[in-house]
C-alpha cells in the first residue's frame, strides 16, 4: 500500500498494516488477538527477508564444509583401516610359513 493511501485511511483512524504476508483471515486473526507482525514500509521487509535469506544460505555452507570435512576424516579412518587389515594379512601369511611359529 503506498504512502497516500495509508494517510487516507489514517485521516480517518484507521490503521494500516503494512509488511505482512500471508492469507488476510489469518492476519486478521493475528490482529484481533495482538499478534500480528507487520513492518512499517515493504522495503524493511523485503530487506529483513533477504537478510534471513542470507542467512540461511551462510549456515548452509557452514553445514556443507562441516560436512566435507566429516567425509575426509572418514576417508582417512577407511585409508588407515585398510592398511592395518593388510599389515594383520601380512603378518598372518609370514607366520603361517614361518617354521618357527607355533599354533
Amino acid at each position: 500500500m503506498g504512502e497516500r493511501a495509508q494517510e487516507f485511511f489514517k485521516s480517518y483512524n484507521i490503521e494500516a498494516i503494512t509488511g505482512t504476508y500471508d492469507k488476510v483471515k489469518d492476519v486478521f486473526e493475528e490482529y484481533l488477538h495482538g499478534e500480528v507482525k507487520y513492518t512499517e514500509k515493504a522495503e524493511h521487509h523485503e530487506h529483513q527477508y533477504e537478510e534471513e535469506e542470507n542467512k540461511d544460505l551462510r549456515m548452509l555452507k557452514e553445514e556443507v564444509a562441516d560436512l566435507r570435512r566429516q567425509i575426509a576424516d572418514l576417508k582417512n579412518l577407511i585409508k588407515e583401516m585398510k592398511e592395518k587389515k593388510i599389515n594383520l594379512i601380512r603378518r598372518i601369511t609370514q607366520n603361517l610359513f614361518d617354521p618357527d611359529y607355533e599354533v
